[in-house]
């Protein structure tokens, strides 16, 4: 019996709970559209609890720590907050806890969350350097996440919560807008396509110029490492 089979079968109406969750998203709109147990369970609150907490375990790792203190920016203090927790108990319960009925809709708008407007063309990508590219899919990738925990926060009324991973997600905003110059040229963008719920002011344009010096003083120690390199290869010995 396949395992398509064995989700229809009369005697597996807890198989779709069982298997689903762990299917990646494409996956498992592609089971529910051929699956009649998949289709009867789409109705059961627990399916989408359990999705949420397995497709979306960061985001809710995320929220789960905002609910205490604001997120911070720094990579270093944020290394154990933007990785699946393996607490998985605690996400269950966490979620268990949302209005009845609503798990479906905040899982599909967490499914729904991306990094735009930010993104470059595939030529773009290769103005920059290595280590900024690895840094703007990593920040592409936590601003999804925030965007998704500030969907659960959303679900849970939590305005506290809502606005510190509004925070977070503003300065993030801000180091890909700052990358999108480097690839511009001269460290300008002309007209900045910021998110919807972000505001060009003056603190925002102080914060811009503070990231945008620390990134071009990367770049000038970055490319004088570079150059010694070289000399280093062509005048060995000196």
């Amino acid at each position: 019996m396949s395992s398509f089979e064995l989700l229809d079968a009369p005697l597996s109406k807890t198989a779709p709970l069982t298997v689903v969750p762990f299917l990646a998203h494409p996956d498992s709109c592609a089971l529910f559209a051929t699956s009649r147990g998949c289709q009867q369970a789409l109705a059961q609150d627990a399916l989408w609890i359990e999705m949420v907490v397995e497709h979306f375990n960061i985001a809710l790792n995320i929220y789960d720590a905002s609910l205490v203190a604001p997120v911070p920016n720094n990579p270093e203090a944020t290394q154990n907050l933007f990785v699946k927790s393996v607490d998985r108990p605690m996400l269950l319960d966490l979620v268990k806890g949302l209005p009845k009925g609503i798990a479906r809709q905040v899982y599909l708008r967490m499914a729904n969350a991306t990094s735009k407007p930010f993104r470059l063309r595939p030529r773009a990508r290769l103005s920059l350097e290595i280590h900024e590219l690895s840094d703007w899919n990593r920040l592409q990738q936590r601003l999804i996440a925030l965007r998704q925990a500030e969907c659960v926060a959303g679900a849970f009324a939590s305005n506290a919560s809502a606005g510190r991973l509004r925070e977070a997600a503003r300065g993030v905003a801000l180091e890909l807008l700052v990358l999108e110059a480097l690839v511009a040229g001269e460290g300008k963008v002309a007209q900045p396509k910021l998110p919807q719920d972000m505001a060009w002011d003056a603190d925002t344009e102080a914060s811009y110029v503070q990231i945008l010096e620390r990134r071009s003083s990367q770049r000038r120690m970055w490319f004088r490492k570079q150059r010694e390199f070289l000399l280093q290869d062509l005048y060995p010995g000196q």
